[in-house]
């Protein structure tokens, strides 16, 4: 469990989850990994269930990621995710969104994608690629946040605790003089190098 500002480092990226609340406090449920989707979390959220441990982020906040030690600018390729809240039949077909806010020597860009409504099983992970100029574009550091939409299709973030997401095997590749094999950040995986961090970054 996550509380307030907490950071790790995985596969040479460092990830920090925190709050992007104006009135954050010290403290604050910000996500946790989870391990075991059918029993971990609360009776009112609904985890997807895998085989792998993941980074759930929750009540609006935000994870952060960037090379830990080389600094070297990476492609962001692919990644898993599902919407994380209660299962209700009148939940909309697209029940959040999900951003990814990545910025390097270039400028910054977003890219954004659908999180569908639960299936049979309740949110379960979907696979996602970038594309376009996002899918070419040599990144330094990202952020990932939720946005909640309702059956009207207006999707609002940072403002109900409602925008929270499920998210790993995050694909990346580093373009060097010497090509290296892609990077998966398996977030669960992080939970072993798990430190608190003193720092706070707004997105």
């Amino acid at each position: 469990m996550y509380n307030g500002e907490t950071s790790y480092v995985n596969n040479g990226f460092y990830i920090e989850n925190f709050s992007n609340s104006a009135s954050a406090q010290v403290g604050d449920y910000v996500g946790m990994i989870v391990d075991d989707g059918a029993n971990q979390c609360a009776l009112s959220l609904q985890c997807p269930i895998t085989n792998s441990p993941y980074l759930a982020a929750v009540n609006d906040s935000v994870m952060y990621a960037t090379r830990d030690q080389d600094h070297q600018s990476f492609l962001i390729k692919s990644f898993q995710a599902a919407f994380l809240g209660p299962v209700d039949p009148t939940n909309p077909s697209v029940t959040g969104l999900l951003k990814i806010q990545a910025s390097g020597a270039s400028g910054t860009q977003i890219a954004t994608f659908n999180l569908g409504a639960p299936g049979p099983n309740g949110f379960e992970f979907a696979n996602y690629t970038t594309s376009g100029a996002f899918s070419t574009t040599l990144f330094s550091n990202f952020y990932v946040y939720g946005y909640a939409c309702n059956a009207g299709g207006s999707c609002t973030a940072f403002n109900s605790d409602r925008g929270q997401f499920a998210i790993d095997n995050i694909v990346t590749s580093a373009v060097s003089a010497v090509p290296e094999p892609s990077s998966w950040m398996m977030l669960g995986a992080g939970l072993l190098g798990l430190a608190a961090a003193a720092r706070r970054r707004k997105a």
